[in-house]
């Protein structure tokens, strides 16, 4: 107790606890399983890398070890990219994201109208794609082809991810999108050259494709 005339020591209030640093908490995601349709609420830290999070699906869920995989955002159309962090993709804010092969069966329709079934990689850019399918057969594809949607004939973005311009089911056009001139033809590829040839030469006949009366002449000739 104080005797009279004592002065009470002042203690210092304690020190405030620290604020927990933004980004810690973890956050609940519904995850779909394209493979088996299954939706699992998984738990993941903000801070992780995409490439991180999927190593966490495959340690709490079993998938198959010899197939790569994606996560894919269906509300935003947007692919995961590996190296990116999870908070980056605002997961709180979306119902569902989907576990997914990198790898799907895709119809492809060549310019002579055969239809080829290939595994595509859907998270890999367009461009990359297209030099894909090229190799598969047997053609060395410049910047002048492309890939289009048969249902809407629009061109898909070179650097964008199939996945994100394209829907299951959906069938794959190659064409040429840049015609030049004869010099960048290569004349040593038959495959190509064919190819070429046929949509030239349905271009000009639907129309697609304008040409003189006298062109149209001269190219009927060369068709005999």
């Amino acid at each position: 107790m104080l005797k009279e005339g004592e002065m009470a020591e002042l203690v210092p209030p304690p020190p405030p606890l620290p604020e927990e640093p933004e980004g810690t908490v973890d956050i609940v995601v519904k995850v779909k399983f394209t493979e088996s349709g299954a939706i699992k609420s998984l738990r993941f830290s903000p801070d992780m890398t995409v490439e991180q999070a999927m190593a966490s699906i495959k340690n709490k869920v079993e998938v198959s070890r010899d197939r790569e995989y994606l996560l894919f955002i269906p509300e935003q159309c947007k692919v995961m990219m590996p190296d990116k962090t999870v908070d980056a993709y605002s997961l709180q804010k979306v119902q569902l994201v989907e576990f997914r092969p990198r790898l799907q069966v895709i119809a492809v329709k060549l310019m002579d109208d055969t239809i080829k079934k290939m595994y595509l990689d859907t998270g890999a850019p367009v461009s990359e794609v297209t030099t894909f399918v090229g190799n598969k057969i047997g053609i060395k594809l410049s910047e002048e082809f492309g890939l289009q949607i048969e249902e809407t004939n629009e061109w898909l973005e070179p650097e964008l991810p199939l996945l994100e311009q394209f829907k299951e089911g959906q069938i794959l056009c190659l064409r040429k999108k840049f015609f030049l001139d004869d010099a960048n033809i290569d004349k040593d590829d038959p495959i190509k050259l064919h190819l070429v040839y046929v949509e030239c030469k349905t271009g000009i006949t639907t129309g697609t494709l304008p040409c003189t009366l006298e062109e149209a002449i001269e190219l009927a000739s060369l068709c005999l």
